[in-house]
């Protein structure tokens, strides 16, 4: 079977994922740390049209990641979920995943007790890779009763998916729904 390849891809189709990961090395300073990848639903039409009914999670991840080192202080963690308005951390020593911690993670710890992140963060991270679709994330995801997935890439963390994103992707879904009646 010849492969039709199609050049101009809808915008809706194609994701682009450049993931810049903010480590925090320590409470003063931070290391950035960029990385790219590149994903486009081209192929037969039956592969274009199952991209579009069935995304893949790098269509809807965060690629903006904010992370943090085990050795921090769950202080720092706080701070930066404050500061950046956000809820899950992925922890990172030597650019390698090794956790993640939640705002929920946090409540039960009183303020004055800081500990480090090393000490409270869940070591078994929910994983998927960029061209996993959707449907499948979100079944990880409630089967490991979680509300994110780190999204793993060749070259390290690609992206982060949370509840967020798949508010986002819902939202979407259902504007296609609306957009295809008559």
């Amino acid at each position: 079977m010849e492969q039709e390849s199609f050049p101009a891809i809808p915008a809706n189709t194609q994701s682009v994922a450049r993931s810049q990961c903010v480590v925090l090395r320590d409470t003063r300073s931070f290391c950035w740390r960029a990385g790219a990848s590149l994903r486009t639903c081209a192929g037969t039409r039956a592969a274009l049209l199952g991209c579009m009914l069935m995304p893949p999670v790098s269509r809807y991840m965060t690629t903006q990641i904010v992370a943090i080192e085990p050795r921090e202080k769950l202080s720092s963690a706080r701070h930066l979920m404050a500061t950046c308005d956000i809820h899950h951390l992925p922890v990172l020593e030597r650019d390698e995943l090794v956790g993640i911690i939640s705002d929920r993670d946090l409540h039960p710890v009183h303020p004055l007790h800081d500990i480090t992140v090393g000490e409270l963060m869940t070591e078994d991270v929910a994983r998927v890779r960029p061209e996993t679709p959707i449907d499948e994330v979100l079944d990880l995801m409630e089967r490991r009763k979680c509300s994110s997935v780190v999204v793993m890439g060749s070259k390290g963390v690609a992206g982060i998916f949370t509840v967020s994103d798949v508010l986002r992707a819902f939202g979407d879904v259902l504007r296609r729904t609306v957009e295809e009646q008559p």
